[in-house]
């Protein structure tokens, strides 16, 4: 287009296009002989080539165009662009934090890696194991008790250990703990561990993985799994168990192998997720994974904004279409083009930290590498030394635990079985190793052991010592290359996002960040998991090979190393000391005291989740109520009534109107109506001038307050003439006689000449208000009114301006729109009051009765659009946010019950099924709150196309409507169900059990009182329901007798219907039903309650909980 200074402006887009075929001589892709042709676009590639033969194309999608010089000068207006901004900068400020929080973990972590030598270990013992332990993850998974292990082989069993770190925690969530355990005389093969602990701490509970023995001269692995709990009040109560090893073919299944991998690859593979939790033993440490984490995010923004919203041809070239999936060839190309941007220069970066050596220390830093060797991912590289076979002399007497002594082995001697029978025939070894190594024995399926020939078991030891070998790692210093390379990476990318973003107007600025931020988080919590679970489903199916540790070469060259076993191992006098008692250190509770542990436990984890309970649910309450009263205004009310004053007449009401019709509840005919429309329907709907002359802006209406949307509309829904039959006595007096409404009988003739006369099939008139339209043209939902349920369509007009519609309706007068045929009229309209920000949609309906008389109606739907006006709606939309998360978390928790229970079991309670209603209510009014939010877009958008004609916001009224009907549900479950909590008082409580045990006494009588209660209903209806309103129908003859028990009833108006009848059923209802039905009611409540009151085995047990709660609290307040 032209510009002031008479220059044209061009736009252009560029993209790149080669023709290629293939080589067979050179084996490669060639142009020559090829060029592009000039049908060439962004979707085809014309080739024009001299020869035949295979060929393809090249073709790179550009990304939106920049002019560098001009975007760098938008620098300075970055504060015009405050969502551009505030993201840059909450990104920079969450990633210090997380750095620094990073950072502490770092440091906590390297405590507790490495090899830790139990006390009970001798630096002269021949044999050394390498136990590991695995602590599961969740809630209360670690422990603070002491543990304690015994590992029984086929030529014997160790002593008692005890695994502990005097320099740190272990057994902690998610942790693997790996002790340098030794024996004095050969194991053998491992057929099972003991395992237990004492229950001491604050926090005895212990989840157990596995545990994996590792015997380090001969590198052999058992494993031992057990995925349980070792607690009193976890599971089944167990602290000491009995682990078998596991054979082949249980480390080769399929649950197995998923759930190990799945669990590692979420805490190292799943680089968001790794930052809290990573396992302490990878080099990956969690500063790099956040710095990473800024990168990969940086980068994925820059490719995001650099094709964002690409222009493309309107015909597109789908490549797989199913539902709402729809791939097409421009969509794939950006997705590879994009993921060549970021990935690459990001996996280098991973890789890199991943695979690069610890820093070494210097060798004089003697201190530092005492203190850090044993329990340090950066142990330097210690000089190794072999240890040479150490000759000892048999001691003549060691006093230990023999077979009969040991009453800890008793429970697990018949658990051996036949294998302790042959073990007998085995000579046990001298003080020297056995002439037959460990390495002689192999297994089959995991279990039974076989000799073998020493060629055998060279070559088996070769082959363990290449599978030892571990990975080549970089050199230390080239971690400064990653740390260079993320940060460079990070800043380019921030630099060029910021760039582009600058280049967007707000709406286009603002649909990027949201959509970058929707991508990020399906990327995070959907795309990131499905991957990580699909890998560990193929692992587990098709490789079924458990995977090893990552610091196994660094325990294996600790536990060789002589300067390390001398600083940490002890000595063979404090080792003959330590085990020269007949019992280990840490014992096993008793039963008696397992079993009042167990009750004690019992008591604090109820009273814990009593006020977990309580406080969490009030809070949910809370929410609820915010929620729910943050969406009722008290100035609904007010602009309700002054509508309907305005509309109705009462506003204003003229005297000098004609036969005094002008209110519309008093419209009984036709003529009343057209005189309403006169006198009040326009003047409301049009502002008139103030007291000192000056006029609002058209749109106002008459109450000078409320904003016009668009126009009002009416709409007029007739039944076909005829549509009833004349009967035969009658028929030479009436031509033809016109029945009530329904959508069978409704008049749908698409056009009629004015005064409803048949139009030629070549007829067409301007005049919308003779033309049928059908609800979907009108976009108008059907309607129920008193008389009927109306369809959408109709014969509708827009009333326009004031003299436009004055004009228009004195037409439709005269050319009597209205007739015997009409059976209902709206007068639609849309109003805004910009002083409260509320809508009204109004529905003024007139229904005409067959016999000629009309019932007026109306009804005002008060709602708002335009809801997160104001800080106070935006602290609502965060109660909303958070009702959905307590929705979910209920949900999830109710699901896990019911899986637990069983179905039949858990909703045998009455409670179960108020949670079910609320997780229905609940989950029904989140589904309506965005059905509701996609109408009102799709409403707003259609009013802004053209503000002057009629937009139908019924729909979006009604969805509101409904919503808040759904959520009213959710707030009186709520509250209802906060008497729950009260369950453990005993006045409250005993109510309960009362009316659970007069269930059924009640059931009964239900039925005795509703078959006497519906045959006094039926006599009501049928002999007062032609005289008496109130006994017009069955369900308001049952609101009356209602009334009548309470005491709200006119027996005089009654008297006067008929003067025999009604005292007899007035006199026998209150004898039968009032005074001896209730009191018989009252009676079955008393009786129970005094039974319960009585018998305390009906009573509920919870009342201990509250007498301990208070006990603990008297501790606590000393």
């Amino acid at each position: 287009m032209l510009n002031g200074s008479g220059a044209m402006n061009y736009t252009f887009g560029a993209y790149s296009s080669c023709c290629y075929f293939w080589d067979e001589a050179g084996g490669m892709w060639s142009s020559q002989g090829c060029e592009v042709g000039r049908n060439t676009s962004r979707q085809v590639t014309h080739c024009k080539c001299s020869h035949l033969t295979w060929f393809g194309a090249k073709l790179f999608i550009p990304p939106n165009a920049i002019d560098l010089s001009s975007a760098i000068k938008n620098f300075a207006n970055f504060d015009e662009s405050p969502a551009l901004l505030a993201t840059f900068c909450a990104i920079l400020g969450m990633y210090l934090v997380a750095l620094i929080w990073a950072r502490r973990r770092d440091l906590k972590d390297t405590s507790k890696v490495g090899l830790v030598a139990v006390p009970d270990s001798d630096i002269s013992d021949l044999y050394r194991y390498e136990v590991t332990v695995y602590t599961g993850r969740g809630k209360a998974a670690a422990t603070t008790s002491n543990v304690t292990l015994i590992m029984c082989g086929e030529l014997g069993e160790s002593q008692a250990v005890t695994l502990t770190d005097d320099n740190s925690e272990v057994f902690q969530a998610g942790g693997i703990d790996s002790f340098f355990v030794t024996t004095p005389n050969p194991l053998g093969a491992l057929c099972y561990i003991r395992i237990w602990h004492d229950n001491t701490g604050s926090n005895p509970s212990w989840y157990l993985n596995q545990v994996a023995v590792r015997n380090i001269d001969s590198n052999e692995r058992f494993y031992f799994l057990c995925y349980r709990w070792f607690a009193c009040d976890e599971g089944d109560g167990e602290v000491d168990r009995v682990l078998p090893v596991a054979g082949k073919e249980e480390l080769a299944q399929f649950m197995y192998l998923f759930r190990s991998k799945a669990t590692r690859d979420f805490s190292d593979a799943h680089l968001w997720f790794s930052i809290a939790l990573r396992p302490c033993r990878s080099l990956f440490t969690r500063t790099q994974r956040v710095t990473c984490c800024l990168s990969l995010l940086l980068c994925t923004m820059l490719a995001n904004v650099l094709w964002y919203q690409v222009p493309q041809s309107q015909k597109e070239d789908v490549i797989f279409e199913s539902g709402f999936i729809r791939i097409t060839w421009h969509e794939l190309l950006i997705g590879i083009q994009s993921s060549l941007l970021v990935f690459p220069i990001n996996l280098l970066i991973i890789q890199i930290f991943r695979n690069t050596k610890p820093r070494p220390l210097h060798k004089d830093d003697s201190c530092e590498v005492k203190s850090i060797c044993s329990r340090s991912v950066t142990t330097p590289a210690i000089a190794l030394q072999d240890i040479t076979t150490v000759t000892r002399e048999t001691p003549d007497v060691v006093k230990s635990w023999t077979h009969s002594e040991r009453r800890l082995d008793s429970p697990y001697k018949q658990r051996r079985g036949e294998e302790k029978k042959n073990l007998d025939t085995i000579e046990r070894p001298t003080e020297q190793p056995s002439p037959v190594s460990i390495e002689s024995f192999d297994y089959v399926d995991g279990a039974k052991p076989l000799f073998k020939s020493p060629a055998e078991a060279n070559a088996r030891k070769s082959k363990k010592a290449k599978e030892h070998v571990g990975k080549v790692l970089l050199p230390w210093w080239f971690v400064y290359v990653g740390w260079a390379l993320c940060l460079l990476t990070a800043c380019t990318a921030a630099f060029f996002t910021m760039l582009y973003g600058l280049t967007f107007d707000k709406p286009k600025q603002h649909a990027w960040l949201i959509s970058m931020f929707f991508s990020l988080v399906q990327d995070i919590f959907i795309s990131q998991p499905l991957k990580v679970l699909g890998f560990a489903l193929v692992f587990a199916l098709v490789l079924k090979k458990p995977q090893g540790e990552n610091d196994e070469k660094l325990n294996s060259e600790l536990a060789k190393d002589r300067q390390w076993l001398e600083e940490h191992v002890g000595q063979r006098d404090k080792r003959r000391n330590a085990i020269s008692n007949d019992k280990p250190k840490y014992l096993p509770p008793d039963p008696s005291a397992l079993q009042r542990a167990r009750l004690q436990r019992f008591k604090e984890r109820k009273m814990f989740e009593v006020i977990q309970e309580i406080l969490f649910y009030a809070l949910f309450v809370w929410v609820v109520l915010v929620v729910a009263y943050g969406h009722r205004d008290p100035n609904a009310h007010v602009m309700n009534q002054g509508l309907e004053d305005v509309f109705s007449g009462r506003a204003k009401h003229d005297h000098s109107v004609p036969d005094g019709h002008s209110l519309l509840f008093q419209v009984s005919d036709i003529t009343s109506f057209w005189n309403w429309t006169e006198a009040v329907l326009i003047p409301g709907l049009y502002s008139e001038s103030w007291y000192n002359g000056r006029s609002d802006k058209p749109g106002f209406l008459a109450d000078h307050t409320s904003w016009m949307l668009g126009t009002a509309r009416m709409r007029q829904l007739r039944v076909k003439a005829g549509d009833c039959k004349v009967h035969d006595v009658y028929s030479g007096y009436l031509a033809q006689c016109n029945g009530p409404y329904s959508w069978d009988t409704e008049d749908t003739t698409p056009v009629f000449r004015p005064g409803w006369r048949p139009a030629p099939s070549n007829y067409s008139t301007a005049q919308n208000a003779w033309k049928y339209r059908d609800s979907s043209e009108l976009r108008s939902l059907p309607y129920l009114g008193k008389l009927a349920l109306y369809s959408g369509g109709g014969y509708a007009f827009d009333l326009g301006k004031k003299e436009k519609a004055m004009a228009m309706l004195a037409q439709l007068k005269r050319d009597k729109w209205v007739d015997r045929s009409t059976r209902a009229i709206f007068v639609e309209f849309t109003v805004y009051s910009p002083y409260t920000n509320l809508h009204c949609v109004g529905y003024l309906l007139l229904e005409v009765l067959p016999s000629g008389g009309t019932s007026p109606f109306s009804e005002l739907l008060v709602t708002r659009i335009d809801r997160y006006a104001g800080n106070f709606m935006i602290f609502v939309l965060l109660c909303e946010i958070l009702f959905v998360l307590f929705t979910v978390y209920f949900t999830y928790k109710q699901g896990k019950e019911i899986a637990r229970e069983g179905v039949a079991y858990h909703f045998h309670e009455y409670w179960s099924w108020v949670e079910l209603v609320l997780s229905g209510c609940s989950w029904t009014s989140i589904v309506l709150y965005f059905v509701r939010f996609g109408i009102n877009k799709s409403t707003v958008l259609t009013y802004h196309k053209d503000t002057s004609v009629f937009v139908n916001f019924h729909a979006l009224a009604a969805s509101d409507q409904v919503f808040g009907y759904v959520y009213a549900f959710v707030a009186f479950f709520v509250s209802l169900k906060f008497l729950r909590l009260f369950r453990f008082n005993k006045r409250m409580s005993l109510l309960a059990t009362t009316l659970k045990c007069s269930a059924k006494e009640l059931a009964h009588f239900s039925i005795v009182f509703g078959l006497v209660f519906m045959a006094f209903v039926h006599f009501c209806y049928l002999i007062f329901s032609t005289e008496l309103y109130i006994f017009h129908t069955v369900l308001s003859t049952v609101e009356t007798l209602i009334s009548v028990m309470l005491g709200k009833f006119s027996y005089e108006r009654l008297l006067q219907t008929n003067r025999l009848l009604a005292p007899f059923m007035f006199f026998f209802y209150s004898i039968v039903v009032v005074f001896i039905l209730i009191n018989m009611f009252i009676s079955i409540i008393i009786e129970n309650f005094q039974r319960v009151k009585s018998q305390n085995d009906l009573q509920s047990n919870e009342y201990e909980i509250v007498d301990f709660m208070t006990e603990q609290f008297r501790d606590w307040l000393g």
